[in-house]
């Protein structure tokens, strides 16, 4: 009896032993015929790590490279592109800026221009309240682009005289005719009280003697060469009306 049951133990024990080998194992004529050979399978050859590699291949040193070489390119590219549109935006500020300072300096220029005779009138001849100084000249004339900037410059150091430029133009020829203009550069002075008192040459060499005759207006006295000074008449025969009430 002893010996059957240790047979009936063997064989249940062999008949368990099969059955955790086929739930474990694939079934092979292998594993049949050596049904003793069964061994759990290890954690290195599982469906997970084998699906894991299969779909993330190990790249090798030469892809690895390759995608570097790319992405330094697509970089490169990147930045080459940001710094144009930095230029370009750069460049367009400063046309921005460059047609700001003209239109400032146009809004601000201590000149006046005038081009018709209804013009002059009202700004030259109608003036009752400062001294006028009138330049005439022509875009063509050489000589009246050389002293531009001195008038300029005399009318930025007087901001209390009226300066006036009459370019000439086919519209107008007939205001330079009218005013008895001989040659360019020409240049008027005129007085609040008693109208045109000065016309001359204001070319380069004359220049000089332009501005300082206008400032003996604008100051109120003259120098006069073994006299002195004298009053400016004009203003004292102001001032007698005045004081006898006929003003």
């Amino acid at each position: 009896m002893g010996s059957v049951s240790s047979i009936r133990f063997i064989c249940i024990y062999l008949l368990f032993s099969n059955v955790y080998c086929f739930s474990t194992q694939r079934i092979t004529p292998s594993s049949i015929a050596s049904p003793t050979t069964c061994r759990a399978p290890s954690r290195s050859g599982s469906s997970l790590e084998m699906s894991l590699t299969a779909d993330h291949p190990k790249s090798s040193p030469a892809s690895d490279d390759m995608k570097n070489e790319k992405e330094s390119a697509k970089l490169s590219a990147f930045r080459q592109q940001l710094e144009r549109t930095l230029r370009r935006s750069s460049e367009n500020d400063s046309k921005q800026k460059q047609k700001r300072r003209q239109t400032q300096t146009q809004s601000e220029s201590p000149v006046m221009k005038v081009e018709s005779l209804q013009e002059y009138k009202t700004i030259v001849a109608e003036e009752r309240n400062k001294i006028t100084v009138v330049r005439f000249y022509a875009t063509w004339c050489k000589a009246c682009r050389a002293i531009k900037p001195k008038f300029y410059q005399l009318a930025r150091m007087h901001p209390e005289i009226s300066f006036v430029e009459v370019p000439v133009t086919e519209q107008n020829a007939d205001l330079h005719q009218g005013l008895g203009i001989p040659t360019l550069p020409f240049g008027h002075i005129y007085h609040p009280d008693a109208g045109l008192v000065e016309e001359m040459k204001i070319g380069k060499a004359n220049f000089g003697t332009f501005a300082k005759t206008m400032s003996w207006y604008a100051d109120g006295f003259c120098e006069l060469n073994g006299v002195g000074d004298c009053s400016n008449p004009l203003t004292e025969k102001k001032s007698d009306v005045t004081k006898i009430g006929l003003v």
